[in-house]
């Protein structure tokens, strides 16, 4: 009956859009988790598990809960300060919330700690053209593009960029 109980649960969960993680917590692995971090071991502090957070995040984030995302982002830095994937998704949250100023001082961080292949990179770049774009500097938004265009060639996000400010400047024409 239990495990009828755990699988119909599972099911919810599932068609709910909870994610497919799971995991069960014993009595005392929960009583270590709510005791204090220092007293923890080193593997099951938070720092030293911030893929588990950032996916945590990610979740949040895509299910439109960027308030509780943001959050998982901002513990994930905490424990990594150069966690640039982090970094870029608490970009894209405070520019879908109209904070221009610190999404893209979160991109430049981003931008700062990525790695050094060009699609990370060019991502990034879109992100900060359509930060600027939004916020109404084409100029700007057109010279991040750009860039994005130049690293990767292969980015449809860089060129819709484009091909958008493209737009309304023969609108304003």
């Amino acid at each position: 009956m239990h495990q009828i109980i755990v699988l119909l649960l599972l099911l919810v969960m599932t068609l709910a859009g909870c994610g497919s993680k799971y995991s069960t917590v014993d009595a005392e692995e929960q009583k270590r988790q709510q005791s204090d971090p220092a007293d923890q071991p080193a593997e099951s502090r938070w720092d030293g598990d911030s893929d588990h957070g950032l996916s945590d995040g990610l979740m949040l984030y895509r299910q439109g809960n960027l308030a509780a995302a943001q959050l998982f982002f901002e513990e994930v830095i905490a424990g990594n300060h150069a966690h640039w994937l982090a970094r870029y998704y608490l970009g894209q949250i405070h520019c879908k919330n109209r904070s221009y100023g610190q999404a893209i001082a979160q991109f430049h961080l981003s931008l700062d700690q990525a790695p050094r292949d060009n699609r990370s990179r060019a991502l990034i770049y879109v992100a900060l053209g359509g930060c600027f774009e939004h916020n109404g500097e084409s100029g700007r938004a057109e010279q991040y593009y750009r860039t994005a265009l130049n690293l990767h060639p292969q980015s449809s996000s860089a060129r819709d960029g484009l091909e958008r400010l493209r737009a309304l400047t023969q609108v304003d024409r």
